[in-house]
């Protein structure tokens, strides 16, 4: 076999191999692709459920605060015998109270 030959043989290996990595470079950077466009949603979608109950937690604890506030304008110094008042009607009725401090 001459030295020609040889060239053409280990050129046309090069070309097929060239082909195969390319091949296979494209398909590694498409899952590569898939993977960071999944990791920036599932990020997305994270950072939007916590920042929506964290907007809800916020919103609730202000509601309860208001309530708070009217009941006590409402009732000025009697407030604190009407929350003892609500407190022995929960345990009267069977219900039990989760403390939340509101000061």
């Amino acid at each position: 076999m001459s030295n020609y030959s040889k060239l053409e043989i280990v050129l046309a290996a090069k070309d097929i191999s060239e082909g195969a990595f390319r091949s296979f470079k494209g398909r590694v950077t498409a899952v590569g692709q898939v993977l960071t466009s999944f990791g920036t949603l599932s990020t997305t979608i994270f950072a939007g459920t916590a920042a929506t109950a964290a907007y809800r937690f916020t919103e609730a604890a202000s509601d309860m605060q208001e309530t708070v506030s009217k009941a006590e304008t409402i009732f000025g110094a009697q407030a604190a015998a009407v929350k003892a008042w609500e407190d022995d009607s929960d345990r009267a009725m069977g219900y039990q109270r989760r403390r939340q401090s509101t000061r």
